[in-house]
């Protein structure tokens, strides 16, 4: 599957958002990751369960049963699941096999997201979550917003592309978080057995037009201090430092404050994701209405990147894979996490092979 060779999809054996904390309470959630059907909801003890949706008797969605104590009652026949995933009722008789279950997953609680894993849950260690705000040090000094979640119509590898490669924000985003130095700008790269990290320095830029310069209060040139993190193959910050510039800046060396955008992105099909995001500032930390117009910016930009993305996804739809496709140097980064991404499905894959 494009951009990955024959029918290479995703890595099952990882940690993927289903959903933000609190989106899922005691009401049943049906989502579809990796291509499963999967429902959550949270026992009466507020404790997090995800189980296959399909219900074992005759296929019919679980989601839309009922929630009875920590159990779901399917909605046809009412045969009866715990949140173990083993039937516990049939209506019709008393004798329950010890074989009739639903398939239940791995779930954690981290930051403010429901992880969950799709794979062999033997191999589901919470210690390898990625912690988003790791190498913060000033907790105290920034709020977090849980943002939304977008079902894009594009397969999760293009939007691993465009959050890999941020030259884009000067021709896609040059109305909200752009400017025409970012593309120009070299990027450096680190990878780490656990991430990708890569970071520019844009120097003298004019933000005080763009949605995000209005919405940080932004005076005359900046320099800005741009990282950005990947952990493959669920989970991305973006962002940056916005310092007053000392080519011209109104005070130089000032900082704006600092803006970090988290991406959690889950594949849904081979050509749908759910894209999950939200932000923390540290600047003007309890005015509401700062953080209402910047997370406006955010909606706006993530909006143009669902449109580039679903642009691209129908491309290929339409006309299939290209049969050449060219690269620059800044692409040594979307790359490198390509490659990433394509050794963790050979790594799965390589035993069942042999």
């Amino acid at each position: 599957m494009y951009p990955f060779k024959g029918d290479e999809d995703y890595p099952r054996d990882q940690w993927y958002v289903a959903g933000w904390q609190n989106e899922i309470g005691r009401s049943l959630k049906a989502r579809t990751i990796l291509g499963e059907p999967i429902v959550l909801y949270r026992t009466a003890e507020g404790l997090p369960v995800a189980m296959n949706a399909r219900c074992p008797h005759r296929g019919f969605p679980l989601s839309r049963g009922d929630l009875i104590g920590d159990a779901i009652q399917c909605g046809y026949h009412g045969f009866t699941f715990g949140a173990s995933g083993q039937c516990i009722r049939i209506p019709s008789q008393a004798e329950i096999p010890k074989n009739y279950r639903s398939r239940t997953y791995p779930v954690a609680e981290r930051w403010h997201f429901l992880w969950i894993w799709m794979g062999n849950g033997d191999l589901a260690d919470p210690n390898l979550i990625p912690d988003p705000m790791s190498d913060i040090v000033d907790h105290a000094n920034w709020c977090v917003t849980v943002g939304g979640v977008e079902e894009l119509k594009g397969r999760y590898q293009l939007l691993h592309d465009n959050l890999l490669d941020l030259s884009h924000i000067t021709f896609l985003h040059a109305d909200t978080i752009g400017s025409p130095r970012v593309a120009a700008t070299p990027v450096s790269i680190e990878t780490l057995h656990d991430r990708i990290i890569a970071n520019r320095l844009v120097e003298g830029e004019h933000l005080e037009h763009s949605g995000l310069g209005k919405a940080m209060s932004i005076k005359g040139p900046v320099d800005r201090k741009q990282s950005q993190q990947f952990f493959p193959p669920s989970l991305h910050t973006t962002g940056a430092e916005f310092v007053s510039s000392s080519r011209g800046g109104v005070d130089p060396g000032r900082s704006f404050g600092t803006l970090r955008v988290f991406h959690g992105v889950t594949p849904c099909t081979p050509t749908t994701t759910h894209y999950f995001w939200g932000f923390a500032r540290n600047f003007a930390a309890a005015d509401q209405a700062i953080n209402e117009n910047v997370r406006q910016v955010i909606m706006n930009t993530i909006a143009q990147d669902k449109a580039g993305i679903e642009a691209v996804e129908a491309m290929l739809s339409n006309y299939g894979n290209p049969s050449r496709e060219i690269s620059a140097k800044v692409d040594r980064v979307a790359m490198q996490g390509r490659r990433y991404v394509q050794d963790q499905i050979r790594a799965e894959r390589r035993p069942r092979m042999a």
